[in-house]
């Protein structure tokens, strides 16, 4: 999900005091440097021309400050927020689908080709940290890249296989019997079941 965040990074809202004015600052800011953003931002709207014309008297003065504080902290707290959860997403998709690294390889390219609308749901999910719509993103490219896989191990021709004498003590060993595939039953499948069978036969590596 790496190519994805950087993707989406590219259009990453920022917080904006005033119209044309953008504040980029790491988010994690200690107490001292957090005050002095929130000085500066508070000095800027209030068109001072400097911090030093900050007074600690002057109420206006103490509240823009302060409320400057209060909104990089939300910031602050925002993207962390966002970030757990994309974090989260991620770590769940990969404990439970083994193909993560090939059906997210898929995703990326076909990031690039998405409609404009599409991208633009799953940006505004990333940046509001909401995992739901990157995760049906995800099933469906999980649907479409085993859907091919199975329809790959159903046009392949099956291989002649030489034929062994068993004598009628011989049995046939439970591997064998399990590798063999009744294409009748697998018709019927959903993908979910037969990307199951052929992991579990085999036929995937």
């Amino acid at each position: 999900m790496a190519e994805q965040r950087r993707q989406f990074e590219q259009y990453r809202p920022q917080y904006q005091p005033q119209p044309q004015q953008q504040i980029q600052r790491e988010p994690e800011q200690g107490v001292d440097n957090l005050n002095s953003i929130a000085k500066e931002m508070a000095a800027r709207r209030l068109g001072l021309d400097s911090v030093e014309d900050l007074s600690e008297l002057d109420f206006d003065h103490i509240t823009a400050v302060v409320e400057a504080k209060q909104a990089l902290i939300n910031q602050r707290n925002s993207m962390m927020f966002r970030q757990q959860n994309i974090n989260n997403l991620e770590a769940q998709l990969r404990s439970e689908e083994p193909k993560y690294d090939e059906i997210m390889a898929n995703i990326n390219t076909a990031m690039q080709n998405l409609p404009v609308s599409k991208f633009n749901t799953l940006k505004q999910a990333y940046n509001d940290g909401n995992p739901e719509p990157l995760r049906e993103f995800f099933k469906e490219m999980q649907k479409d890249y085993y859907s091919k896989v199975i329809k790959k191990v159903e046009n392949k021709k099956k291989p002649s296989v030489p034929v062994v004498e068993h004598s009628a003590n011989t049995p046939i060993t439970q591997s064998k019997r399990q590798n063999k595939i009744d294409f009748k039953q697998f018709g019927h499948m959903t993908t979910e079941q037969k990307a199951k069978i052929l992991l579990e036969r085999g036929f995937l590596d």
